[in-house]
C-alpha cells in the first residue's frame, strides 16, 4: 500500500470508527493503533475491514512479524488461502521462533493440500515457543 493510500484510508477510518482516533491518541503510535484496531476487526470478524487495516500496518512496519501474522489471519477469514500463505511465509522469513504462526502456517497449508509440508511445520511448532 503507497504512502498516499494508507494516508486516505486513515482519514476515512477516523471519521467512520471514532475508536480508532481514540486508539491513536491512547498509543500515541500509529503502528500500534493499526494493529489494535485489526485486532478488533478479527474479533469483531470483520475480515475484510481487517485486511485493509493490517495493510496498511505492514505497509509502515514491514519487519513485523506479527503485523504480517494478522495478516494473514485477516486473508484466511476471506478465504483467500494463497494470500494468507504469502503473509505466513513472511512472518517466518522475519521471525521464525514462534509455534503460533509455524502451527498457522501447518492450517494453511493442510487446508490446501500440502499435507506433508502442513507435517513438517507442526512438529516446528512443537519445537519452538509459545
Amino acid at each position: 500500500m503507497k504512502l498516499r493510500d494508507v494516508l486516505a484510508k486513515l482519514a476515512e477510518w477516523g471519521k467512520e470508527y471514532p475508536i480508532f482516533l481514540t486508539l491513536q491518541t491512547r498509543t500515541g503510535a500509529l503502528s500500534t493503533a493499526l494493529r489494535e484496531f485489526g485486532a478488533m476487526c478479527l474479533r469483531a470478524e470483520n475480515y475484510e475491514l481487517a485486511v485493509e487495516v493490517f495493510l496498511a500496518a505492514v505497509s509502515m512496519r514491514p519487519d513485523n512479524c506479527w503485523l504480517w501474522h494478522n495478516l494473514s489471519t485477516a486473508y484466511q477469514g476471506v478465504s483467500d488461502r494463497d494470500r494468507a500463505l504469502d503473509c505466513a511465509r513472511r512472518a517466518l522469513e522475519l521471525n521464525e521462533s514462534h509455534a503460533e504462526i509455524w502451527t498457522q502456517f501447518g492450517v494453511l497449508l493442510r487446508d490446501t493440500g500440502q499435507t506433508q509440508q502442513a507435517k513438517a511445520a507442526f512438529e516446528l511448532a512443537s519445537r519452538t515457543s509459545f
